[in-house]
């Protein structure tokens, strides 16, 4: 019995070593030739060469973006609203709004007005409500130029814009005779970025008083404003400029004063 053990150990352990024999022949670069007789190697023994290697690119993938061309509002009820300014700009504006299918429902001069003149009573939501405007242009701060202190007028700011609901808009700056105090950078730090028109660096003729706008300076002004609500603004509207003959409406003006500066 102990006998029959060790052959059977010795057996295997000679398997193997033949096997291995035979495993490192097919690996080896070597051919033998046994009486006469080439040995063959057994493809399945051997070990793959030059196996290829997959490649995994590392360019990231960018997908597709299709940008959208922004809307452009057109016959729309438009309300004009501001201080003295507004109605330096009224006929030339109302000029774009005509050529361009629109129509000037309302304007409210409200004259030595600020910005919480408007956000102290219900004068602009009252006007809203009655004329349903589609957009809403306000020009405000002309009274405003000395100003050094916002904190009022931010929150009147934010007031005025909560009244506009969702009724689209273009805050107009002043158009400054000389370098303000502030004003126009709070402006631009509390309304919606591409809502607001930066007036102060126009370089505009001047009316006799040498603050407002001339006649022909509030012409080049509007051009500009219209260009901005055509081509650049948040809420675009066509104002393009448009050369012809034209039938000049009757205006709806509600003309306020005294505003009162704080």
């Amino acid at each position: 019995m102990k006998n029959s053990k060790i052959y059977t150990f010795l057996f295997g352990l000679l398997l193997f070593i033949i096997i291995g024999i035979f495993f490192l022949y097919e690996n080896s670069n070597k051919n033998l030739n046994l009486f006469n007789v080439d040995l063959k190697k057994n493809d399945e023994l051997a070990l793959p060469k030059n196996t290829p290697t997959i490649k995994i690119s590392k360019k990231r993938i960018v997908p597709l973006v299709v940008e959208q061309k922004p809307i452009v509002l057109q016959n729309k009820k438009i309300l004009l609203v501001g201080d003295s300014e507004a109605g330096s700009i009224i006929y030339a504006f109302q000029k774009y709004c005509i050529l361009n299918g629109h129509k000037l429902i309302r304007s409210i001069i409200w004259n030595s007005a600020s910005d919480m003149t408007y956000a102290s009573n219900d004068t602009l939501v009252n006007n809203i409500n009655k004329y349903k405007p589609d957009y809403i242009v306000i020009v405000i701060g002309l009274n405003q130029i000395y100003q050094r202190k916002f904190d009022n007028s931010k929150a009147a700011v934010t007031k005025i814009i909560d009244r506009f609901g969702n009724i689209p808009y273009t805050w107009i700056g002043p158009a400054n005779w000389i370098d303000d105090f502030g004003i126009n950078k709070m402006y631009q730090e509390t309304i919606d970025s591409g809502a607001f028109f930066l007036s102060k660096n126009l370089v505009l003729e001047r009316a006799e008083d040498g603050r407002h706008p001339s006649i022909k300076g509030s012409k080049i002004w509007v051009d500009s404003i219209c260009n901005f609500l055509t081509n650049k603004a948040k809420y675009r509207i066509k104002m393009e400029k448009i050369d012809t003959p034209y039938k000049r409406q009757k205006l709806n003006i509600l003309t306020l004063n005294g505003g009162k500066n704080n």
